[in-house]
Order: structure tokens, then C-alpha cells, then sequence
């Protein structure tokens, strides 16, 4: 279940982030929202994120770095590989910087 208007409006997304919707829970009683502080990568192959989610319960959040658009196990050129490694030293110094 999304919430679009936003049920708690005294916890305020962390510095930076770009918020999405509150969603209940599945895992733990209350409500959560993806956090996203920077994407890097292109509309073609992986992207990688610093993102998170930040739970209902007083504003607690986790910050991670993320890789998407692969599968696990999936093959990939000595050039894919290290453009996704290039992105993921971007993403962990930026995470590093926040």
C-alpha cells in the first residue's frame, strides 16, 4: 500500500536525498520510503546508486551503494566491467563525502 499524501510530515527526508512515498512495511510494522542521494550510469547497461530508505518509526535511515540494470551472474565485456567499476568508486566516494 502507497501513501500519497505524506502521513508523516515531522520526519523530514535526510540532507540530500530525493524521498519517495511512504509504503507500508511487509517486513516491520510501520511504513518506509526509498531514499535516492546520486545515480551514475547511463539508460544502457548497470547504473549505480547511493540510495536507502528511511523508516516511519522517528526518521532512521540507511545509506548503501546499489547496482542496477544486471543480473546476477551475467556476463559482461573487460570494458562493462570496468566502466561498472568506475561507477562504483564514483558512488562510494560520494557516499564516503555525505
Amino acid at each position: 500500500m502507497t501513501i500519497t499524501a505524506d502521513p508523516f510530515p515531522g520526519i523530514p527526508a535526510p540532507p540530500g536525498a530525493r524521498a519517495g512515498d511512504w509504503e507500508q512495511n511487509l517486513q516491520y510494522d510501520g511504513f518506509s520510503r526509498a531514499l535516492t542521494w546520486c545515480s551514475y550510469g547511463s539508460r544502457r547497461g548497470a547504473s549505480v546508486d547511493v540510495d536507502g530508505r528511511q523508516e516511519s518509526d522517528g526518521g532512521v535511515f540507511t545509506r548503501h551503494v546499489s547496482i542496477w540494470g544486471i543480473a546476477e551472474g551475467e556476463a559482461m565485456s573487460s570494458v562493462d566491467a570496468r566502466r561498472l567499476a568506475a561507477l562504483l568508486i564514483t558512488a562510494a566516494d560520494e557516499m564516503d563525502r555525505l
